[in-house]
């Protein structure tokens, strides 16, 4: 302050008193000098751009962050934040400053495409802010790219095959129930096809899961491109598929289809120079035709495949024709025997050893379906399983296995033994089943932290809210949780958090691609996040000592798969046990 003004500040006279308030005011404005400073200082520390506008939208003032995001050295100043950004995005940040600037909306926010230089697009959040005054518009431009794209990726993953890229079961139903709905507005008809690559097994077993699975992808892409832009080919598991048609005039066009999907693997598969010649059976079923709902097309569209591989494989069947001509022979002996094979208690559940991969050391066992019967054999779970949901009898199959598998554990209470047993939707969904299972493992002098009940991703999603209070009980009763074939349809990512879920399966596709770049990569990220979310991993389908080891340092849990043992009833497995206990100790 001027010398002759600070002497007068000690004197109470009205020049003194003046002083006094001019010295306050340059102190007052020194110091924000300085705030402004130092807020501007952390402002150019951010790599968010701050910015400030005008209520027409027009940029007045803009962080130096602007041309780092951007790349544009000039000045942004006077210019429209709208010129900067996607055309589609524009139109939305020109409603949303049009609702700030009258007042109708205090804040707002929206994920935008901003065009910077060299032609780069880059997706930034902005959150705007109207003033106190409402004379502008503040707001922070942050770069979200590299979230942004991981997101679709993991959501890309969410709805797709990890192998083939085509749609997986998540994203299949959901676009069979938005066919099904437009269907009844316009009364035309929708058509689903199972199809499943007959032999296949053999291409796995002669040459190997690698040039399996390289076949898929080449068999997968040409199917594709024999379908219309709307339709769908869906990779149900394994090598079978799934195609959904909608909006098709009538059922001679559904023909159609089938006939050009059959005449497009008439040419052998080239996959690394060699030719794979493949046929394939399928079975369509037809919408209002057939079956009025999405579950009963797709129950329906199955048994016309089952039937069709039992009329000699390579050929194509329709439900309707099916249901014309009666079943086929092995068909119908199958699902006539299979009732009274669950009443006469003839399936059976047979146990695989699981390892914990530290030691080597057996936790526990897992129980698996299996039938033989004496005319046909062993019957594969992959046909008697399905073929009790379709026919209503997968509940007493399942308790029937349940009971067994008590009674054969019991004799294991004097061990640590774990039993892992799966849960199917039905069973799941009956009333006070918590209380029924308690009760049973009681009966049977076992503790309920010594069973796991495995539930697939697709029913944890089923009727999400009720079915995770089914859950909860299961879990406050004491019985451990697992997710099974976890990663095929990562539909349980969303609500994973919410469920009481002790453990991870690994879905067995995955590990046999363990070796490839994409398998391993699926596998890191499922421990990594069960390692984050506190929980067990199993990997299923460890079928040799290469794969168990790379898994034991990816830090799976525990291990499970026919490099260790099959499955094997109950009393082969104290043999198995004795002999593995007398591996260890020499």
């Amino acid at each position: 302050m001027h010398t002759p003004l600070k002497q007068r500040q000690g004197i109470q006279d009205e020049i003194g008193r003046l002083a006094q308030t001019l010295d306050r005011l340059i102190d007052e404005a020194i110091q924000r000098q300085k705030e402004q400073a130092a807020h501007q200082q952390t402002l150019e520390l951010l790599e968010d751009v701050v910015l400030e506008m005008d209520r027409e939208g027009r940029l007045l003032e803009t962080s130096k962050a602007w041309s780092k995001l951007t790349g544009r050295t000039d000045d942004p100043r006077g210019t429209y934040l709208a010129e900067y950004l996607h055309p589609e995005d524009a139109a939305v940040l020109t409603a949303f400053v049009g609702m700030l600037s009258s007042g109708e909306k205090q804040t707002a926010s929206a994920r935008l495409r901003l065009m910077c230089a060299e032609g780069r697009e880059c997706w930034v959040e902005l959150r705007l802010a109207r003033t106190a005054e409402g004379e502008s518009l503040r707001g922070v431009l942050r770069d979200i790219t590299q979230s942004y794209l991981q997101e679709r990726h993991i959501s890309h993953m969410a709805l797709h095959d990890a192998l083939t890229g085509l749609p997986n079961r998540v994203l299949l139903e959901d676009r069979l129930k938005v066919a099904l709905q437009t269907a009844r507005r316009s009364a035309h008809k929708v058509a689903l096809g199972f199809i499943d690559l007959d032999h296949f097994k053999e291409v796995n077993d002669s040459l190997g899961h690698k040039t399996g699975d390289q076949v898929l992808v080449a068999l997968s892409e040409r199917l594709r491109r024999h379908l219309r832009a709307g339709d769908t080919l869906a990779r149900w598991g394994g090598d079978e598929f799934v195609v959904l048609l909608p909006d098709m005039p009538n059922s001679p066009a559904v023909q159609e289809v089938a006939d050009k999907l059959r005449q497009a693997i008439d040419a052998p598969v080239q996959v690394e120079d060699v030719d794979y010649s493949l046929t394939f059976s399928a079975g369509f079923a037809i919408f209002p035709d057939d079956a009025d709902t999405g579950e009963a097309l797709l129950a329906h569209a199955d048994r016309a495949m089952f039937y069709a591989k039992a009329q000699g494989r390579n050929n194509v069947q329709f439900y309707s024709e099916m249901s014309r001509k009666g079943l086929g022979k092995k068909d119908l002996y199958i699902q006539q025997r299979l009732a009274a094979a669950i009443r006469e208690k003839r399936i059976l559940p047979h146990y695989q050893p699981q390892i914990r991969a530290a030691d080597g050391h057996v936790v526990g066992f897992e129980a698996l379906a299996r039938w033989f019967d004496p005319e046909m054999g062993w019957i594969s779970p992959a046909t008697f399983i399905p073929m009790a949901e379709t026919l209503g009898l997968i509940r007493p199959l399942g308790e029937a296995l349940w009971h067994r598998a008590l009674h054969d554990m019991a004799a294991w209470k004097d061990r640590d033994y774990t039993l892992a047993i799966n849960v199917s939707k039905r069973q799941l969904f009956i009333p006070l089943f918590a209380d029924k299972l308690l009760e049973d493992v009681e009966a049977h002098g076992i503790k309920p932290q010594r069973v796991t009940l495995e539930i697939t991703e697709s029913i944890a999603m089923m009727d999400v809210d009720y079915g995770i209070d089914r859950l909860r009980e299961l879990h406050a009763a004491g019985f451990r949780l697992a997710i099974d074939d976890f990663g095929v349809g990562w539909s349980s990512l969303s609500i994973l958090h919410q469920i009481p879920v002790d453990e991870l399966k690994i879905d067995q596709s995955f590990i046999r691609r363990l070796h490839e770049p994409q398998g391993l990569r699926m596998v890191q990220i499922i421990v990594a996040m069960a390692k984050t979310m506190g929980l067990l991993t199993t990997a299923e389908g460890v079928e040799d000592a290469a794969t168990a080891e790379l898994l034991r340092e990816l830090g799976v849990d525990v291990l499970q798969g026919w490099h260790f043992a099959r499955a094997m009833p109950q009393e082969e497995l104290s043999a198995w046990l004795l002999a593995n206990a007398a591996s260890k100790a020499h």
